[in-house]
């Protein structure tokens, strides 16, 4: 029990305003409301809570999902959310509304928006995402899972089968906001700027590469590659892009599954109705590949498997390789039908403009972002990234 308030029970993660869940709990017209935190991966810096509707201080049935962050903040996640909630049925913000109140002890006001947490039924009240079933029980956890971090200490991996199925539906649930798509010419600074984040990927891989990263051309990792920071810098302007209606933050803690495994997309904070739709497809296929993937890794191995994806049907040479490790190898052919879901879900919606080539391109301006986060595999995303630099660069034409 959080205070002297008696209807609000547990303890409320740092930063959270008693204030602000008690304007939540009558908002939702809940008596009781039992708080607890939702431990997932993001890239906003928010909080992410569940509200129970509680009994004799007890969590029942199943929670909304609560994303808290400073007022400004929410206000802009709000915004990103009506724009795109239309073409997304699962954008199911409740009330349409936001809520706030001021902390008066630090003067921040937080606000907070309420989602229906439709991936869940009465009798799976743990929520559960895709990132802990798509590889694997302990010791095959990445290593980046904390404590607390998992719906339970077993890690439920689902058969390959059902985790085909899992990826399908994740993706017909972009036909509808990706169907109405237009090839345009756009600025690169203006498409990504959300995943540059200013200069921050590049000042990281000026760190990973050393005295490396004035060189045009080396080995790094046991593989030649084209040193993306130069090949970023030489990226012409604007590109011809199939602009869309964008999640824009898809990856597997985003999307929620119910206890059939049945997803549900979560987070539109970085929607927008007017992005690469390519953005969609290549950070679900990043997250999986450089930040879900366990780390216990051969880098041989790891250097085929990316040399392989650098071609757009390149998941059928993984896919028939026999790994050294059988566990590890069980992971990259799991990681390869996902991939290769993916990939054909951008082609049956792009069509024949879309190119291997210009898949990779919004997959290097992406992942080019990212690698700044310590939850992505430094070292293999560095060589991937300069693989790809290197097809690209060979290849300028495509542009």
């Amino acid at each position: 029990m959080t205070g002297k308030n008696r209807l609000i029970h547990s303890e409320l993660p740092g930063g959270v305003s008693l204030g602000l869940i008690e304007n939540i709990r009558k908002g939702l017209s809940l008596k009781e409301v039992y708080i607890s935190s939702f431990a997932r991966y993001g890239f906003s810096g928010a909080k992410q809570l569940l509200a129970y509707r509680a009994k004799k201080k007890r969590p029942v049935d199943a929670p909304y999902i609560i994303k808290v962050a400073k007022l400004e903040n929410i206000q802009k996640e709000y915004r990103a959310t009506i724009d795109v909630k239309p073409n997304f049925r699962d954008s199911n913000m409740l009330h349409g509304k936001i809520f706030s109140s001021r902390d008066r002890d630090s003067g921040v006001t937080w606000g907070a928006l309420v989602f229906a947490h439709a991936g869940n039924s009465i009798n799976w009240k743990e929520p559960m995402t895709l990132k802990s079933v798509i590889y694997g029980t302990p010791p095959w956890i990445p290593r980046h899972y904390g404590k607390g971090a998992l719906p339970s200490d077993e890690v439920t991996v689902l058969t390959d089968a059902k985790l085909e199925k899992c990826f399908r539906s994740v993706f017909n649930k972009l036909d509808v906001p990706h169907k109405g798509h237009r090839w345009e010419k756009r600025s690169i600074v203006s498409l990504y700027k959300k995943y540059f984040r200013g200069r921050v990927g590049e000042k990281r891989l000026k760190i990973i590469l050393g005295k490396n990263s004035d060189r045009m051309r080396f080995v790094f990792g046991e593989a030649e590659i084209h040193n993306p920071i130069k090949y970023f810098q030489r990226i012409v302007d604007s590109v011809n892009t199939p602009t869309g209606i964008v999640h824009g933050d898809l990856h597997t803690d985003n999307v929620v599954l119910d206890g059939h495994y049945d997803p549900t997309l979560i987070d539109f904070a970085w929607g927008h109705i007017n992005r690469d739709i390519l953005v969609d497809y290549v950070l679900m296929e990043n997250t999986i590949r450089f930040n879900n993937f366990p780390r216990s890794i051969v880098l041989e191995e790891q250097r085929f498997v990316d040399e392989a994806l650098l071609d757009y049907d390149g998941t059928s040479k993984v896919l028939s390789k026999s790994f050294n490790d059988r566990r590890i190898g069980q992971c990259y052919h799991r990681m390869a039908k996902a991939i290769k879901i993916i990939r054909g879900k951008a082609k049956d919606i792009i069509g024949s403009k879309l190119t291997g080539e210009r898949y990779l391109l919004t997959q290097f301006l992406v992942l080019y972002g990212l690698i700044r986060y310590p939850d992505y595999d430094q070292i293999v995303a560095t060589r991937a990234l300069g693989l790809i630099a290197k097809r690209l660069a060979d290849k300028r034409h495509f542009l």
